[in-house]
């Protein structure tokens, strides 16, 4: 493991993927957790920092973060359930989520037990997804101000979902206030639309960025590739679909985590997106593109590592 060491809160859940005749496989995911096992297989120490239950369901995810080599403090933390997603997929392999989230395990936390937590040498704090609610405003406005006085970067994706026990216009002005803090923001296509930003997205960024004193934005736009946008400049990578093609699901997160592994060992949190830094971004952008392309060739969320991204980016002569 390289000397760099990111934290990760947000939910673990298990995955109920929809098979054929009306059979489910499960597979340990939840967004976060996934940037957490993608981060781990780019050989960097990364911490869990959500609870696990004390269930049959959290044992599985506290066995996923053993083999991943996660240290996961607060496994079986709490008595409360794990959350469970059902997970469909389309013709294109593009999944649909129904969440089952009340009274669940990741959230049985205080943020002074989280905050107690941090190591002070930390590279990066890493959160998002289902964390980003009205309830959680509070608590991660904590945390977040907690790391600005320590300048640890943070990092968000807001990674939107159809909550139907949350009113809609409080999640969404939740997410918007919450995602200003980002030093590294990740966003989709379909994120600012359902945000409300379906035209001149990319000159939403950009003035996202300069507003709020973002250094980078990522974003993505499924089989048309994705941006790294700043207040100054932009980059554009084309989609990578492989041949192999079996669903999307942890895409974005493998993308996401790829990105930011790139950006730490590479040092680049040190030089903001301009004119430049083009040459530097342009192959982590790259490189997070190879390594979501891996993953949309496996079923699930299952990130690659580095020898794996460094041998396909070859292949295809790609230059990271």
């Amino acid at each position: 493991m390289e000397n760099i060491q990111v934290a990760v809160f947000g939910e673990a859940l298990i995955d109920m993927i929809s098979q054929e005749h009306g059979v489910f496989k499960s597979l340990v995911g939840g967004s976060p957790f996934n940037v957490c096992r993608a981060i781990s297989r780019q050989n960097i120490n990364c911490l869990y920092m959500s609870p696990i239950a004390n269930d049959e369901l959290g044992k599985q995810i506290a066995q996923m973060a053993k083999c991943e080599g996660i240290d996961a403090p607060f496994v079986g933390k709490s008595n409360k359930p794990t959350s469970l997603a059902i997970v469909t997929t389309d013709d294109n392999g593009l999944p649909a989520y129904t969440l089952y989230r009340d009274n669940i395990a990741d959230f049985d936390i205080s943020a002074e037990e989280v905050i107690k937590n941090i190591p002070d040498d930390l590279a990066l704090f890493h959160t998002g997804s289902l964390v980003l609610v009205p309830e959680k405003r509070a608590f991660l406005l904590q945390i977040f101000e907690y790391l600005q006085t320590k300048n640890i970067p943070i990092s968000i994706d807001i990674n939107m979902r159809k909550l139907g026990t949350v009113d809609t216009d409080d999640y969404h002005q939740t997410v918007i206030t919450l995602m200003k803090y980002a030093n590294y923001l990740k966003v989709s296509d379909e994120d600012l639309a359902i945000l409300g930003i379906e035209s001149e997205q990319q000159n939403y960024c950009q003035s996202l960025a300069k507003t709020a004193g973002i250094s980078v934005i990522a974003l993505t736009k499924g089989e048309h590739g994705a941006s790294l946008i700043s207040q100054d400049f932009h980059i554009d990578g084309q989609g990578l679909t492989p041949s192999n093609f079996i669903d999307t699901v942890g895409a974005g997160d493998t993308f996401f985590a790829s990105l930011l592994s790139y950006i730490l060992r590479n040092k680049l949190q040190t030089q903001p997106l301009t004119v430049s830094s083009h040459t530097l971004f342009e192959s982590a952008l790259n490189y997070a593109q190879v390594g979501a392309s891996i993953n949309i060739s496996r079923e699930g969320c299952q990130p690659p590592n580095i020898d794996e991204i460094k041998t396909v980016a070859s292949k295809l002569n790609i230059q990271i």
